[in-house]
């Protein structure tokens, strides 16, 4: 979304329960107590949003014409291992797609 000029704030409802990720593409915004600038992002948990219900994501542009992308989902709430471009539960998933992908498994 682009908001076209400094101090334009931003306001929607969105789902209960849910997380969401704000990445600045170019300008700058306030979310909650973290300003951010170009290519920063932040991790936003209902307890950041707005409202007792946590469902009101808001935020205010610091720069003219800046442009924000805003992605959120329902949390899984299971363990995260990460290495590369894998991410799986556990480091012996993490080890097993490796090695999936070093064998040419993947795509087949």
């Amino acid at each position: 979304m682009n908001i076209p000029s400094k101090g334009g704030d931003f306001e929607t409802i969105v789902p209960a329960g849910h997380n969401f990720v704000v990445f600045v593409r170019k300008g700058g915004i306030i979310v909650g107590d973290k300003s951010l600038g170009p290519q920063d992002a932040a991790i936003l948990t209902p307890k950041d949003l707005s409202s007792k219900d946590g469902n009101i994501l808001t935020f205010a542009a610091t720069k003219d014409n800046s442009s924000v992308l805003v992605l959120g989902g329902e949390p899984i709430d299971e363990p995260i291992a990460a290495r590369g471009p894998f991410v799986m539960n556990t480091n012996d998933e993490l080890t097993e797609a490796w090695q999936d992908f070093y064998s040419g498994k993947m795509g087949r």
